[in-house]
């Protein structure tokens, strides 16, 4: 199961447009602030396999995602521009400057006003959609309810506004908040090395993310002080 669930990262890696092993370069990562923050053995399984199948419904819109901002995998790979993140003034002009990408003018100004009306609702479903479609999966592999609870709440933010928007808080299960922090670390330390992790510390701290500290009980360790433990 293991090996199935590792094979199935590569296509996230590509869909996402990062190089191949990004999800299991993130999952060891994952594995290590597990660790650090003083996880057993059982929970430390279920963000193995979270930080694997994070993001694997991400793709199952990619059509209508190039409806609305042409290359789905340039898009998706924006998610990682601290300038682009959604929840952010900027992150949002980013977001509008992106419809239509590659089209004329005017269906730019089309799509733009059509995205107004009705498309920023199915975006946000889509976004609710991919969690639920990675939970069902892990459902039907097998895998246990700490993982399927874990990818099914892997968009929830900590104030609450995230996707489906369900959870808030420490009631977003702690795999999925590890998972989701090693995500954008590995990006910010493939990028920009040590300089991007400390620089990714501070915006956990001060939420800029939708992951939160990842435990705030039992040892005094949050994700952040993990994740900067992790690449000293």
């Amino acid at each position: 199961m293991a090996e199935l669930v590792a094979a199935l990262s590569l296509g996230i890696d590509l869909g996402f447009g990062q190089p191949m092993e990004h999800v299991l370069r993130q999952c060891l990562i994952a594995l290590r602030l597990a660790e650090r923050v003083g996880l057993d053995e059982e929970s430390r399984a279920a963000v193995y396999c979270a930080a694997l199948l994070i993001n694997v419904g991400c793709h199952s819109d990619a059509h209508e995602q190039a409806k609305w901002f042409g290359d789905d995998i340039a898009m998706k790979s924006h998610k990682y521009d601290p300038q682009a993140q959604m929840g952010t003034l900027r992150g949002a002009v980013t977001g509008l400057r992106s419809l239509g990408a590659g089209q004329p003018p005017l269906h730019r100004f089309r799509l733009g006003l059509e995205f107004v009306i009705s498309g920023r609702r199915q975006v946000d479903g889509m976004i609710a959609s991919h969690s639920r479609l990675a939970r069902t999966l892990a459902e039907q592999l097998g895998l246990s309810t700490e993982v399927a609870e874990a990818v099914g709440a892997a968009y929830e933010a900590w104030d609450g506004r995230g996707w489906p928007g369900a959870l808030a808080g420490a009631e977003i299960p702690i795999a999925a908040r590890i998972a989701s922090l090693a995500e954008y670390a590995e990006v910010a330390h493939r990028v920009d090395g040590l300089d991007g992790v400390v620089a990714l510390c501070a915006r956990v701290r001060g939420r800029g993310l939708r992951t939160a500290p990842a435990r705030g009980d039992g040892p005094r360790l949050g994700a952040a002080g993990a994740l900067e433990d992790v690449h000293q």
